[in-house]
């Protein structure tokens, strides 16, 4: 029911289509179209082994099963049952259902989501075969029924868990800054690994340690242990490991890169510390604890990229236009010369860094509406 070619959806953060359509190309997918909140191209089963390993900028890579009737809740529900679903579940396979719809069609998505999971278990029934159960935390199968304005479709990840989650990332902190979104970020601005990167808020290490990565060829994937195309009909377990055994020859052991983590909270930079030791980068990024009212670059020039704080992380949003306004007056005074990149949840607080920015993008950082913002510290005249 499943069949090479695969048609594919791999979603990624809201304005880095682009982004992300290009890393597809230097994965080896040729043929890509973008669409909102995503790239989608056609895949062999390697293709989809590929993508979920390498990719840093995508968060979940979906497989299309079926297209769906959307005139009613049973026609969805007949759409979905008539596939052949004993070809994709095994013996105590789980199972799970979600649903998302553009616009105002249903009513009730989470009615959908159950009717799309009826369909399963009735099929399995009415075949005198046992039902799969439905695992609503960690299935090994989970399916997305999307409903867009003039059609649906069935989809399954394959990725398993969100590809932002890498394993590195060990312990919880406060206004974690997404690792996708982190590299995502830095493919868009154009940093490379020549270019002395800084990060003076760097919190638990996420642009640090994703920097690292990318500039070792490390793939995002590496220290992950489960996948959903584990799961798919087509999977050939020494097929995986011979390509993933194949990129990991790929990893550059050793290349003089320059960067730089700090933050005033010592409990970040243990954090940072710890997580770089878990993905073997401690000799590659210099982590220190330090004030911002005391941070200093240690290179000529460079670029800056940081997410300070905007009222999650630091409860005292009182304190936070004199933070952002010390900030501005550092990099005005100490970093002529440097590109640097703001991600800030909070817009309101951009101006007291008091620099004309030469690019704004918009950024969703969790349910905040904030921005990416660029300024160039130029030498001489300029400001």
């Amino acid at each position: 029911m499943i069949t090479s070619p695969y048609k594919l959806f791999l979603t990624c953060s809201r304005g880095f289509e682009a982004t992300c359509s290009q890393e597809l190309k230097t994965i080896g997918v040729m043929h890509r179209k973008l669409e909102p909140g995503g790239v989608s191209f056609t895949g062999t089963i390697n293709d989809i082994y590929k993508v979920n390993y390498l990719s840093r900028t995508g968060m979940v890579l979906w497989t299309e099963i079926c297209s769906l009737n959307i005139n009613n809740e049973e026609s969805i529900y007949h759409s979905i049952y008539n596939n052949l679903w004993e070809e994709l579940f095994r013996k105590k396979t789980t199972f799970s259902f979600k649903c998302i719809q553009v616009g105002r069609k249903f009513k009730n998505t989470h009615f959908i989501s159950l009717k799309g999971k009826d369909a399963i278990v009735d099929y399995f029934k009415n075949k005198n075969i046992n039902r799969p159960d439905v695992e609503k935390n960690e299935a090994d199968l989970n399916f997305l029924i999307l409903i867009g304005k003039k059609g649906g479709k069935l989809l399954v990840n394959t990725s398993g868990k969100p590809l932002f989650k890498r394993g590195y990332r060990t312990i919880k902190h406060d206004a974690p800054l997404n690792e996708t979104v982190a590299s995502s970020i830095l493919k868009y601005i154009g940093w490379n690994s020549k270019i002395p990167l800084y990060d003076p808020f760097c919190g638990s290490g996420t642009i640090p340690i994703e920097a690292a990565q990318i500039a070792l060829n490390i793939p995002a994937g590496k220290l992950r242990e489960n996948w959903g195309f584990y799961h798919l009909p087509e999977f050939n377990r020494l097929k995986w490991l011979e390509i993933k055994n194949k990129l990991d020859l790929k990893i550059i052991e050793n290349n003089p890169i320059e960067i730089f983590g700090s933050d005033v909270d010592n409990f970040s930079i243990q954090s940072s510390i710890i997580h770089s030791k878990k993905t073997g980068l401690q000799k590659f990024i210099k982590f220190r604890n330090t004030d911002i009212k005391h941070w200093l670059p240690f290179t000529k020039n460079g670029m800056i990229i940081t997410n300070p704080p905007y009222g999650v992380r630091i409860n005292n949003n009182k304190n936070l236009s004199f933070l952002y306004s010390d900030f501005g007056n550092i990099l005005k005074n100490k970093c002529q010369g440097f590109k640097v990149f703001l991600i800030c949840g909070n817009r309101e607080l951009i101006k007291h860094i008091g620099l004309k920015t030469s690019m704004k993008f918009p950024l969703r950082i969790s349910k905040l509406d904030g921005r990416l913002v660029g300024i160039e510290i130029y030498k001489g005249s300029k400001k």
